[in-house]
């Protein structure tokens, strides 16, 4: 049992390492380094939010491998939620909103690898590692609504930042075309955010239910080898 417990451990170390990679890889690329770096692309909810779930995982790589830390588990369960529900709404909304309506994927990303990356191979990990890895037992019912906070703080960033500053992409001032008020009005975007909150909390509660069921049946699996 204990060296199961230590491939368990070793799994998923080198599992979180991967995503530190595969999310550090795609900021590189994006961010045009090392060559130069471009800070415009941190308009963009892709790149903040895949730039959280790099400094996040680097930080519980380094808590993992630490000599005498302190603390080796993860962070609170509604962290862990918070983190895997953010980037969720990022493969989400490419994948079934954007990706369907833009001819060359080249406007989110410079190559496939990099728009692979952060649009699928990391929020699929992330979401992964939260299953297996994350504590969904003390999940509370108000915690699924606590994970909107980041996209809600992203959603007022980007529409002081239209107001203040100038053009982003193809002349607009808004990063993502459904946010654009210049084009569609206050009423359109409203509607846009207002549906688009409904499917991150819809998703967030669907996800969360899927954690609890995951947990449950392991911990019916473990019941029934201690009763046999």
């Amino acid at each position: 049992m204990a060296d199961m417990g230590k491939l368990a451990r070793a799994g998923k170390l080198i599992w979180r390492g991967l995503i530190v990679v595969g999310a550090g890889w795609g900021l590189a690329s994006m961010f045009g380094l090392p060559a130069r770096f471009d800070p415009s692309t941190l308009v963009f909810y892709t790149i903040l939010s895949n730039l959280v779930i790099f400094l996040a995982y680097l930080g519980l790589l380094v808590l993992a491998l630490w000599p005498g830390a302190g603390r080796r588990g993860d962070y609170p369960p509604v962290v862990m939620g918070g983190l895997m529900a953010m980037i969720a709404m990022t493969g989400i909304i490419y994948n079934f909103v954007l990706a369907p309506m833009i001819a060359d994927a080249s406007d989110y990303a410079v190559d496939w690898l990099t728009n692979w990356l952060l649009h699928s191979f990391v929020p699929v990990a992330v979401f992964v590692d939260w299953l297996l890895f994350a504590d969904v037992r003390r999940l509370r019912w108000w915690q699924p609504l606590a994970w909107g906070a980041a996209p809600l703080a992203y959603l007022a960033f980007a529409l002081i930042r239209a107001r203040l500053g100038g053009p982003i992409l193809n002349g607009s001032r808004y990063p993502y075309f459904f946010l654009d008020v210049d084009a569609y009005g206050v009423w359109a975007v409203t509607r846009n955010c207002a549906l688009i909150a409904l499917v991150f909390w819809a998703a967030a509660y669907l996800l969360a239910g899927l954690g609890r069921l995951k947990s449950r049946l392991t911990a019916g699996r473990r019941s029934n080898r201690r009763s046999g």
